[in-house]
């Protein structure tokens, strides 16, 4: 789980977001994410996913936070993170 402060909170129906938490991505999310042709579309509801947001509240993202979501989704996709066991092997 990464959690994503905001540079640029936002303010969706009333709440207000400063911060984001994202799980690490399963097969089902990216099976579910490749119904959608266009790539911005595809990222956009494979975050929705893994942040439990609603697209409307990532939609309202400053462009500089919605590159803090995409990074903490590439080093989520790197092996051997710090703190997490490794694979065991086979």
């Amino acid at each position: 789980m990464k959690h994503i402060k905001l540079d640029h909170p936002v303010t969706v129906n009333g709440t207000t977001i400063r911060d984001i938490k994202m799980r690490r991505p399963k097969v089902r999310d990216e099976l579910a994410a490749q119904t959608y042709k266009e790539e911005a579309e595809r990222e956009l509801m494979y975050f929705c996913s893994l942040t439990e947001l609603a697209r409307e509240e990532l939609e309202e993202l400053d462009l500089a936070d919605w590159g803090k979501l995409q990074k903490a989704f590439e080093e989520m996709l790197q092996p051997g993170k710090p703190g997490e066991p490794p694979l065991p092997d086979r």
